[in-house]
């Protein structure tokens, strides 16, 4: 069930740009980040680094390692040990055609240790920033799975490929196997977290929770019918008021308005397909009437699902030299 949840909100998502860079360094080094807007991902080759995020413990990481952090959050990448040598995140970012052309060696007379660290900034288009990344923790974090690398390696020598060649394509490429790469490091995530029950509310983590996981799979199956906090509650065995605060707990919000949210995320995806009627599209998602749905649809994205249409076709059509 929680692949099946994955793969619905996947086909939702864009990417709507993405750079990749390697760096390497001796140590001690450091990199501090300061910028928002984009989710950031790192890759250990090589060393043991430190993360550190603010308002959040340090992160250690070993070559296998994958960390990605889905909001725009200050913080520092590092060799661990007590440095002058900080780098700007510019760093991080791909010079000249190649995602991968940017190396950088730091060098001390004292370095023993090399690292090697792939880098990659994206960003996804407003509505998944929008309905998607507030539900997902802080830092995702993949430890002690250096089996993940060999896929991880091919598909940045693929990115970099496409890159230098400059091929007609290129760029959607790219963005697509960058959709690729957030989606199985999500799932290599899944795999070895445990199903939460206290702390910060995560969606990830509740995919993995048995009844919680369960209800999520019914709303995402079939969002168009007319669900209620009870009728979820019995179909995963709970009581009502046991299940609602338990999804909060879990989720971040309450079952309707997560519903509510995937309904939009649906409809925003119909209409970026090239749907034209409104009432098909109302109907995909569980509204009896168009008025509703409009309102709904303008709440959440500030625009009527014909503007959002518009503006999605717009996007997509070449532009004239």
């Amino acid at each position: 069930m929680t692949q099946d949840v994955l793969t619905d909100v996947f086909q939702t998502l864009r990417v709507s740009g993405a750079e990749y860079a390697r760096f390497e360094a001796h140590a001690p080094w450091a990199v501090d980040v300061r910028s928002g807007g984009v989710v950031r991902f790192y890759a250990v080759l090589a060393g043991d680094c430190r993360l550190e995020v603010a308002d959040a413990s340090p992160v250690a990481l070993s070559p296998g390692d994958l960390v990605v952090l889905p909001h725009p959050v200050t913080h520092t990448l590092g060799s661990g040990a007590i440095t002058n040598s900080r780098y700007p995140e510019s760093v991080l970012e791909a010079q000249g055609s190649s995602a991968l052309t940017r190396s950088l060696r730091s060098v001390s007379s004292e370095a023993v240790t090399s690292y090697c660290v792939v880098s990659g900034r994206f960003s996804f288009e407003a509505s998944a920033r929008q309905h998607w990344w507030p539900l997902l923790p802080p830092v995702i974090a993949v430890r002690d799975r250096a089996h993940t690398l060999p896929w991880l390696e091919s598909t940045l020598r693929f990115i970099a490929s496409e890159s230098d060649l400059n091929r007609p394509g290129t760029q959607t490429l790219v963005m697509r196997l960058t959709d690729l790469l957030v989606f199985q490091v999500i799932r290599e995530y899944l795999a070895g977290a445990a199903p939460q029950d206290a702390g910060s509310p995560s969606w990830l983590s509740a995919l993995s929770e048995p009844q919680i996981g369960g209800a999520l799979a019914l709303l995402h199956e079939s969002p168009q019918e007319a669900w209620t906090v009870a009728r979820l509650a019995r179909k995963v065995g709970m009581s009502r008021s046991a299940f609602a605060a338990r999804f909060v707990r879990l989720v971040g919000e309450p079952p309707l308005h997560y519903l509510t949210r995937l309904r939009m995320q649906k409809a925003a995806a119909l209409l970026r397909d090239g749907w034209d009627a409104t009432a098909g599209v109302a109907e995909q998602v569980g509204y009896v009437s168009d008025t509703a749905f409009c309102k709904a649809f303008k709440r959440a994205f500030g625009q009527s699902p014909g503007a959002y249409r518009r503006a999605a076709k717009n996007a997509t059509e070449p532009q004239a030299a």
